[in-house]
């Protein structure tokens, strides 16, 4: 999961500030207020506090809630008092990029929801992964992990969804780069129900097997265009073949400068 956290153009300190001070603009971004996420949330903050401030900028009338209204709606389940803030007064950010974190940060997107949110807003504002990365506030690598999640099929995703497979899965799985063979491992790990361990070791195994392969396609390409020789004799062999079912074939070869002319004529006769 990425956590996202704006910072104050003008410091990075926290300050607390009153819950009836804190105002939330409804017009924008999406906001999921399921009751059962919500209480889980509010239990959360009840036991471990609020671990990451909310954002905020001036109103008229108090402080208008940017990024964390989840938490606010939650904290105003247990009627808090105050809440830790970072105040912003940035005008170079817009409110569909603190929407977009707002989104992000809901448990209820999945790993390949949230992709394709970071995925559009980089297209929509023309970013490159790093401009992206500063904008959202977490790192470059976070961001390119996320996207290269959409390199899965659709009927990938509804499998790895559907399984309640992790973010460490699907990366693991990442590394087979034909969707055919992917798929075939992603099944199994499915239906074994593998630890993300065990399905990094079977990735392994498979990439393994598959570089092995390429490797003992690139020798005996190798071997064969190094040795004219050898494919010659199997021409030899299917003429001899062909003789003895009553063909006529006469096969010659002749060696150039830098290259050698194999020549097969058969009769028609």
């Amino acid at each position: 999961m990425i956590t996202l956290v704006k910072r104050s153009t003008k410091s990075d300190s926290i300050v607390s500030i009153s819950t009836d001070k804190l105002i939330l603009k409804e017009d924008f971004g999406r906001c999921d207020y399921n009751s059962a996420a919500l209480l889980s949330l509010a239990d959360s903050i009840q036991r471990h506090g609020v671990i990451n401030p909310l954002t905020v900028r001036s109103a008229k009338e108090g402080y208008e809630v940017i990024s964390g209204r989840r938490r606010l709606r939650a904290a105003q389940i247990l009627r808090l008092s105050e809440l830790p803030c970072i105040i912003t007064d940035s005008k170079t950010v817009s409110d569909s990029e603190f929407a977009l974190i707002e989104d992000i940060q809901k448990q209820s997107l999945n790993m390949f929801e949230q992709a394709k949110l970071i995925s559009d807003f980089i297209v929509s504002h023309s970013l490159t992964q790093e401009e992206a990365s500063k904008r959202l506030s977490c790192s470059q690598s976070s961001i390119a992990n996320k996207l290269r999640l959409l390199k899965f099929t659709e009927k990938e995703r509804q499998l790895i969804i559907s399984a309640s497979l992790s973010e460490r899965h699907a990366r693991a799985l990442l590394r087979i780069a034909d969707p055919v063979e992917r798929l075939k491992v992603l099944e199994r790990v499915v239906r074994e129900d593998m630890t993300v361990a065990l399905c990094e070791a079977i990735v392994e195994q498979t990439v393994g097997e598959s570089a092995n392969l390429a490797a003992s396609l690139v020798r005996s390409r190798a071997f064969a265009v190094n040795s004219p020789l050898l494919f010659y004799n199997s021409i030899e062999k299917t003429a001899l073949r062909m003789r003895e079912l009553g063909m006529c074939v006469t096969t010659d070869a002749f060696e150039g400068k830098d290259y050698i002319e194999i020549r097969v004529k058969l009769s028609k006769q």
